[in-house]
Formats: structure tokens, sequence, C-alpha cells
């Protein structure tokens, strides 16, 4: 599937570098100003995940930014960078709701719109929101038909469609996304009904809280979806397969060993990639040779803006002078 009025974003061949934002106990001009710094590094997309307060343990009464406000927001601050959310909680909006407001969030930032989406696990959020937590099963039937109703809404003139969970008729859906025929969407998660989904309805998947998500790792569910694919008749190289976690970045193997006992509480159950500037690209493309194709970044020190410009020098500039 080709996207127009975007980037070349969707080449396959093409390794792109996004960031994971801030979103709990900053400030908006913090966040945005990390933007900023992305934008002028390289960096192709910025990333927001969707919850309610801290899943982590942490104070719950600090800041969080929603979603989907902050996603249309940064449109206003940004110009060149794609905007995600990974993931959008299906069952926090109806998914009509949602394909009204992501439309308008693809209309604002001239097409730089990703759609990424799951079924929910935090569970303390629902109870807390006054939300239904049904079983696995159900959540993942609910995604599979939210999504169909985001893709009508987003494509159809009118958009009729009665499914078990959500149900929509006549829906008008104006304005319509830029791009076209719809704006990307992902889908994450590691279990196998998940990359089923996948391979019949996304342009993307992301495995980003996956304990094993190493280069062997992401490899073995990598080959399970391309499996899953051929069984539908699906070419697997277009969907785009992205790696989310935390990358402590070192000058030598002495600051990366300082900086690891540093950020370790951050690492705690979050996929983890340590390198040195000199290592880096070598590592990196440990996980592109099993399949990644895109790299969602999150940084321990996101004030820390030193390490965002040496990682754009031994990471963004050597992979994109390599294609």
């Amino acid at each position: 599937m080709t996207f127009t009025v975007g980037s070349d974003r969707t080449k396959a061949e093409r390794i792109t570098f996004g960031v994971s934002l801030p979103v709990e106990n900053v400030e908006f001009e913090t966040l945005k100003q990390v933007c900023r710094v992305c934008e002028r590094l390289g960096f192709d997309s910025l990333w927001v995940y969707d919850h309610f307060f801290p899943y982590d343990g942490s104070d719950p009464r600090k800041p969080f930014f929603e979603c989907l406000t902050t996603l249309a927001a940064l449109c206003m601050v940004t110009e060149r960078a794609r905007l995600g959310s990974l993931v959008l909680c299906n069952p926090f909006r109806n998914p009509a709701l949602v394909a009204k407001m992501t439309a308008q969030i693809d209309m604002m930032s001239k097409g730089r719109l990703e759609l990424g989406i799951g079924g929910g696990w935090f569970k303390n959020e629902f109870d807390a929101y006054g939300y239904d937590f049904p079983d696995a099963d159900i959540r993942l039937a609910q995604l599979e038909e939210g999504i169909q109703v985001i893709k009508k809404m987003w494509t159809e003139n009118s958009a009729t469609f009665h499914g078990k969970y959500y149900r929509i008729t006549n829906a008008i859906n104006e304005p319509k996304p830029l791009q076209k025929p719809h704006p990307p969407i992902w889908i994450g998660g590691s279990l196998n009904r998940i990359l089923s989904l996948v391979a019949k309805h996304a342009d993307g998947w992301n495995l980003g809280f996956y304990q094993s998500n190493t280069p062997e790792g992401f490899g073995k569910k990598n080959r399970i979806l391309n499996n899953l694919c051929q069984k539908i008749g699906r070419d697997p190289s277009k969907i785009r397969r992205s790696w989310q976690g935390l990358l402590i970045l070192g000058k030598n193997d002495s600051d990366l060993s300082m900086k690891t006992k540093q950020y370790a509480h951050l690492a705690m159950g979050y996929p983890l990639i340590q390198v040195t500037t000199e290592n880096c690209e070598e590592k990196l493309r440990k996980f592109t040779d099993v399949g990644v194709t895109d790299f969602v970044i999150r940084f321990p020190d996101v004030l820390d803006f030193g390490t965002f410009e040496a990682f754009a020098e031994c990471a963004i500039s050597r992979f994109s002078a390599a294609t």
C-alpha cells in the first residue's frame, strides 16, 4: 500500500528513527523543546503513548498528558516529523470518535499522522476510569471491529458498520484525512492473535513491552507474522515493523556502565539496548537484520540533548548514508 501526502516514510528499504516522547511529569514547554530538537537532528517520527496515569507504580498525581490532545497540539509546533500513537487504547474511546479526531489531526499536521492502536492491558486504568475490562479475546475482537470502523469513516462518504461491539449508520466524517487511502495503522503487541490482526488489517506492527524483545525474540515473532501474511495471501513486505524500547548510549564502555547503573530503574520490564557511540550502528543492525524497519526509542534523560545529538551522529546519519 502506498500512502500519499506524507514523506517517503513507506519505502520498505528505509530504516527510520522515532522518539517515544516524555508525557509524564514534564511541562508542555519541555515537550515542545524536545520535539524541536528531534526535528532539527533528523529524527523521522515522534510518538505518544496512551495512558491516563503511570503504570510503573510511581506517583499517579504527577502530570500525565493525554494522547490525542497532545498529538493535536504537536501539529502546531512541528513541521516535518511524523506524529503517532503507540498505542492508542481502543476501549478508551469509541472508534467512530477516534476516526473523527484522528482525521482532523492528519489534516492539521498536513498528512503526518500514524495511528497505532491496541486492545489495552492496564486494568487499573480501566477500573479507575469506569471502563469495563473484558477478557483478552473480547478486547481483541473489539479492536478488530474498531479498526474496521475507523477505516470506513476515513475512506467512505457515508459509513455503515454493524458489528457485535460497534455500530455506525450512515456516519459522516469530514474533513477526511489528507493521506490516501488513509493514514497508516499500526497494531502493537506480541501475542499470535494480535499478529493475526496485523496480517489482516495493519500497515505496521510494533513490538514494545515484550520481555524477549532482543534480535532473536523479534526475529521469532517476525517470522510468525510473515507466515500469517502468506497464509492469507498478503505480501509481508507491505507491513513495516518497529522495535520500541529504552536505549542507553555511552561515549565509551566506562560511560555506558555508569549510565546503565544510573538508569537501571527505567529498564525494569522494558526492552533495552545498551550501546556506545562506537558500536551503536553495529548493534542496531542486528535488529534490522531480523526485520526491524523502524526504531521508536525512549531516551532515559529527555533533557540530555547531547545524547540526542550523539545518537543522530552515530546512528541516523550512518543509516541514511547507507540507503
